[in-house]
């Protein structure tokens, strides 16, 4: 199935729900048309009995009491209808939610699929590569590469919001765009228009022209909470923008913590986390703002979808509330790292009882470093290899320098553009 066929159906899936949501409006609005006019015809009864009252003790008093048994009527009759329209938009309402329950899990099934079909069961990560004016407008090769890697959240929980995102970095829409906002909490990119290098660059109407600037519905799962380092999309409905959370932002941004909006019980969803690049995220959240934005964005240069040969090793504890707590992970920019990223992987995912957790993890990197010819393919030989390096001792620290070299040729593409 080819793009445009997949855009052409999830707009016709956006546009079911739009139906939905003004079939319901609609029959709201008759429903309350139709009770203005029975409050109406008991003001007219009351009308008539209060006419009624002036007259004589004789036939006055009956016609009295003849309205008066009218007005008790007309408001049993209003009382049965009432009931009858409350339990009638009860059940429409009933249906509507259950219709539009049904198109968000379709929708989570499609975004699914696709992603199997075009990237594999995952992990996901994608690695964005950022220019620094400042740095730029020196051209020293010897600075480092700024950089952030995303691993996208699980697609059994979020698939919508990961296959939006990949599908936006997929089609390169996200770079030349810019980080413009540092509010504290969080470290905000959007699609402005213009920049320092091109003023008059267009970049949020590629989103538009290619059906990928927001979210169908706010997607969000309480197992992939707005924690520290993680990831979100800005707005109602969710996207093009999206953030980095540089707190817990569980309770500002998860169910309920934005009474702003007319649904005030939905979330931001919360798509993924940082996994790599945390040195040069905290030197971008130390840069100069004029309130709430940077005095000089930062411009995102490149966005790749990592493979299995490049993708970095995740931390194998929870996202810290703290950066000063953040494991380091294997770097794409660390050749020694990177190569044992993909043994690391496959050792979490397949841990040794006897040799668990984060220092495990980190012992099978240290393992990778000082027995290169092992297979990091083989489970097995890394864990023991790793064993063995718990009893002599962690490796000397590899030097800074490798980070700012880069990988060796040939091992990864995403540098070849790098401006020197």
């Amino acid at each position: 199935m080819n793009l445009e066929q997949t855009l052409d159906r999830k707009n016709r899936d956006l546009s079911n729900l739009q139906k939905a949501k003004r079939d319901l409006l609609s029959e709201n609005k008759v429903l309350t048309s139709k009770l203005n006019g029975q409050v109406e015809k008991i003001k007219r009864a009351e009308d008539m009995t209060k006419e009624s009252g002036g007259a004589g003790a004789g036939s006055g008093a009956g016609a009295g009491v003849t309205n008066g048994r009218l007005v008790r009527n007309e408001r049993g009759m209003l009382e049965v209808e009432n009931e009858q329209t409350r339990i009638k938009r009860e059940r429409k309402e009933k249906a509507s939610a259950a219709r539009v329950e049904g198109l968000k899990t379709y929708i989570q099934e499609e975004s699914r699929r696709e992603i199997l079909d075009r990237w594999g069961q995952g992990p996901h990560q994608v690695r964005i590569e950022m220019e620094f004016p400042e740095e730029t407008e020196l051209n020293d090769p010897s600075l480092p590469i700024r950089y952030l890697t995303i691993e996208l959240a699980p697609i059994s929980i979020m698939p919508h919001s990961v296959h939006i995102f990949l599908e936006q970095v997929h089609h390169k829409l996200w770079e030349g765009t810019s980080f413009v906002i540092n509010a504290e909490h969080i470290i905000q990119a959007s699609a402005l228009s213009g920049d320092e290098q091109n003023p008059l660059k267009d970049y949020a109407t590629p989103f538009k022209t290619a059906r990928l600037d927001t979210l169908a519905f706010q997607e969000y799962d309480e197992l992939y909470p707005h924690e520290m380092f993680t990831v979100g999309f800005a707005g109602r409905p969710g996207g093009r923008d999206f953030y980095l959370n540089m707190m817990d932002n569980t309770d500002s941004h998860g169910p309920g913590g934005q009474e702003q909006h007319d649904l005030e019980e939905e979330a931001d969803p919360c798509f993924g986390k940082v996994v790599d690049g945390f040195d040069h995220l905290k030197v971008m959240e130390k840069r100069p703002t004029k309130g709430e934005l940077f005095e000089r964005r930062v411009r995102i240069k490149s966005t790749t979808i990592l493979t299995a040969a490049n993708m970095v090793a995740t931390p194998t504890v929870s996202v810290s509330t703290s950066a000063t707590n953040v494991p380091p992970a294997a770097s794409p920019n660390n050749p020694a790292a990177a190569a044992a990223a993909t043994s690391t992987t496959n050792a979490n995912n397949n841990p040794d009882p006897k040799n668990t957790g984060p220092s495990a993890s980190m012992n099978i990197n240290a393992a990778a470093e000082l027995n290169p010819n092992i297979d990091p393919r083989n489970t097995a030989a890394m864990n023991n290899a790793a064993a063995a390096t718990n009893r002599r001792g962690p490796p000397n620290t590899v030097d800074a320098d490798r980070n700012r070299r880069g990988p060796p040729n040939g091992a990864s593409n995403m540098n070849q553009n790098r401006v020197v």
